[in-house]
């Protein structure tokens, strides 16, 4: 398999990513926290410690608690607390694009990288302070970790 990105490839992905952004960045901007954010927004307001300690008393998993925390002690905008979530669920698709690339070829990663940029669902999710999409993000990033360490001679 050729290694080398063609020039319909970057075309293709930088159109996807640039729609599936505009999407997550659209809904973002016209929906508020709904109660479950807030208290998650609310948790993570005060020091460290005490973020981390309100962390352990939620569903919530704590690596977003800090996230949010350390986002907070920049910006208190809703726009600001939704931006981590925003910019992964975006970000996610393309590391799985590179992926797929490897392992099961360019079709099937350009098929993949517009269904999970422009599904629906996905775009919701990707506007919520929810950790669902820095999961995937971390997710899909291993596997090109792990990729590449596999095709690696050492």
């Amino acid at each position: 398999m050729k290694r080398d990105i063609e020039r319909w490839e970057i075309v293709f992905g930088g159109v996807v990513f640039l729609a599936g952004l505009a999407l997550r960045l659209r809904l973002a901007l016209i929906t508020y926290l709904n109660p479950d954010e807030a208290i998650h927004a609310l948790l993570a307001l005060g020091s460290w410690g005490d973020a981390l300690r309100n962390s352990l008393k939620v569903t919530h998993p704590p690596l977003m608690m800090a996230v949010t925390h350390a986002v907070l002690l920049i910006s208190r905008t809703e726009f600001a607390l939704r931006f981590v979530p925003l910019l992964a669920g975006s970000l996610f698709p393309v590391l799985l694009f590179v992926w797929l690339r490897r392992v099961a070829g360019r079709m099937a990663a350009a098929t993949a990288l517009f269904l999970l940029t422009l599904a629906p669902y996905l775009i919701a999710i990707s506007a919520q302070l929810r950790s669902y999409t820095l999961a995937l993000l971390l997710l899909s990033a291993s596997l090109v970790v792990l990729e590449q360490a596999l095709e690696s001679d050492q």
